[in-house]
């Protein structure tokens, strides 16, 4: 380009037109100046010095943005950890229950899974009997602190167990019988108080049901009970179902057994509750 530029202004020019010569020098000037000025400001033309001012000023730009970034995620985790203390401290003055603690499990029965309670009590390792007295045991033990049992047939499922022993004992049947034909007999269950059970309350949390009992037993209720299993109890549940807290007007709230100063979340809070007590 500049070549071009340099090449144009050299044309011969007549000496009956000094007012043009002088022109094209001005010209000829600024087309320099232009050209330097252009140079400068391109990254490959760029003078050493600048480029290492340039560079210094990257640098220091960078070093302040992690800076900002450092003391903005201090800000927040400070502020975190002062709105869990301020929640924490809200939660025990308003909700009490300082210092209580749920009582350890001493029953290791109450430790082993449903499939494995229902081997050891046809192979009769265990009585069902026993197996349903040690749940029994431990719902009337932490219950008063969680308050997630709503409603309960204790004395109805001991005798339910008997029968299931009475069964097993008999030899009626053989131990795949049961296994393939009533793979739970004999195992004691909760349910929610959304699933109708005959006898127990069915009220979903909701005030105008405060009073109605189930007339007979849910198709899901049904179906357990043909497999042998006994259901014992009733856990709370938020109002209609519908909330992330366990907590209604009929049956109130229900805490966290490894905090009772901590909610148990919804809606089947009652059954988590009683589950991992």
């Amino acid at each position: 380009m500049w070549k071009i530029i340099c090449f144009k202004l050299k044309q011969p020019t007549t000496t009956t037109d000094p007012p043009m010569r002088g022109e094209a020098d001005k010209l000829k000037h600024k087309a320099k100046n232009f050209l330097r000025t252009l140079g400068a400001c391109g990254a490959g033309s760029a003078t050493p010095s600048h480029a290492k001012r340039m560079d210094a000023q990257t640098k220091q730009n960078l070093l302040e943005r992690r800076k900002a970034r450092s003391l903005l995620k201090t800000v927040i985790n400070v502020g975190h950890k002062f709105l869990v203390l301020l929640v924490r401290w809200l939660s025990r003055t308003i909700y009490g229950e300082h210092g209580k603690r749920m009582p350890p499990i001493t029953n290791l029965i109450l430790m082993e899974s449903a499939t494995s309670l229902a081997t050891k009590i046809r192979t009769r390792k265990l009585t069902s009997v026993e197996v349903t007295q040690a749940f029994i045991d431990r719902c009337r033990e932490v219950n008063p602190l969680l308050n997630c049992v709503v409603d309960e047939r204790f004395e109805a499922a001991l005798k339910d167990a008997e029968r299931a022993d009475k069964l097993i004992a008999s030899g009626t049947m053989t131990v795949e019988q049961l296994e393939r034909e009533k793979p739970f007999l004999g195992v004691p269950i909760s349910t929610k108080d959304c699933i109708r059970v005959e006898g127990l309350l069915h009220t979903s949390g909701i005030w105008n049901r405060r009073n109605i009992r189930g007339d007979k037993d849910a198709r899901a209720m049904e179906l357990m009970r043909r497999a042998g299993a006994i259901p014992f109890a009733l856990t709370n549940v938020s109002e209609c179902c519908m909330w992330w807290e366990s907590v209604n007007t009929i049956h109130g709230r229900s805490r966290n057994p490894y905090d009772a100063n901590r909610i148990v979340g919804g809606s089947s809070g009652g059954e988590g509750c009683i589950q991992a007590a």
